[in-house]
């Protein structure tokens, strides 16, 4: 019999596990947790996360649930397994082909696609997009396309993660000195561990001032029409919804496509954006750009932000004259 509580259970669960995952991977993990509790009678109170996470527990976690649901829909089982996935890769390091021949010992590990843009390309994306929005005669087209023209353009200058900008609101905007001020939550972080409960303030580029305030005034009522919608970038029909982050995507692709002629599957992404960006920055400024990346990405420190893109990409990398140091708070 097992002589793990179920009290036990749950506070190793809270103790261990909370502070690494997000929330919406909790369920998946716990009912993981469970099955060695209950149905393995393992007891678990005084394990590790290496143990209880182990290679071993996870192959045989997953041929429980194949036998167990052998018809079950095969979208089910990669979000139950993408969240222990996410989990794994957090806490242990265990990156994603390994977890994928673990779990299905068939799965051949993904080729590497090259996804990067220099700073010219997405230049040039953004220049593609200008053009589609002046060209198009369709009043609902043009509405999408000015939406999306100053969503790139922000992308750009807040280095913030998609989400983050989907979820912002137009109070969310302050005008000082010529220049918006992008507010940003705590809430809308990826960490758990919030960095002192504090928003975030990124500096917008004076160039982008009146083209915020006509998107404001001007494209983004026309979207609503009579709805009461708070978020920046709203959806142009049903109920008050941010646009959804598969269309912003797939726009991008598009233009993305029309441009650089690459295929489907080869087209860029927001992140990607975001990580040749914040690249320029640190190699441009150093030490002082990586203090401004750190500021901008949300990170604790500047080692968090070395460690994950001082020596990413470099050699795609191009000099330009988008001055990414005016887009990013100078204080100290």
């Amino acid at each position: 019999a097992c002589s793990t509580s179920k009290k036990a259970r749950k506070e190793w669960f809270w103790r261990a596990v909370k502070p690494i995952t997000r929330d919406q991977n909790l369920l998946h993990v716990e009912r993981f947790i469970g099955w060695q509790v209950h149905l393995q009678g393992w007891d678990i109170k005084d394990d590790t996360l290496e143990t209880v996470f182990s290679r071993e527990r996870l192959k045989d976690y997953a041929s429980f649930y194949d036998k167990r649901h052998p018809n079950a829909e095969r979208r089910g089982r990669n979000s139950i397994f993408a969240a222990l996935q996410v989990f794994t890769e957090r806490a242990l390091g265990l990156s994603t082909d390994r977890f994928r021949r673990l779990v299905n010992p068939k799965a051949q590990p993904r080729p590497r696609i090259d996804q990067r843009r220099t700073m010219a390309q997405w230049q040039a994306i953004g220049q593609e997009i200008d053009r589609r929005r002046r060209k198009t005669r369709y009043p609902s087209q043009k509405l999408s396309l000015e939406r999306f023209w100053i969503f790139f353009h922000l992308m750009q200058a807040s280095l913030l993660r998609i989400n983050a900008l989907l979820q912002a609101r137009v109070d969310h905007l302050e005008l000082e000195d010529k220049r918006y001020i992008l507010l940003v939550p705590p809430e809308n972080s990826k960490q758990t561990r919030r960095i002192n409960d504090q928003w975030r303030r990124i500096p917008l580029p004076e160039n982008l001032t009146q083209a915020i305030e006509r998107y404001v005034g001007e494209i983004r009522p026309q979207i609503i029409g009579k709805r009461h919608i708070p978020y920046l970038f709203p959806v142009s029909k049903g109920r008050s919804h941010p646009v959804p982050r598969q269309f912003i995507t797939q726009q991008l692709k598009d233009c993305d496509q029309s441009v650089h002629g690459v295929p489907r599957a080869q087209t860029t992404s927001f992140h990607m954006m975001r990580n040749t960006a914040t690249v320029a920055l640190i190699r441009k400024e150093n030490a002082h750009g990586a203090y401004k990346a750190s500021k901008a990405l949300g990170h604790a420190s500047t080692n968090t932000t070395r460690k994950h893109y001082a020596d990413v990409h470099g050699s795609m990398l191009v000099r330009s004259d988008w001055q990414l140091s005016e887009l990013i708070d100078k204080e100290e």
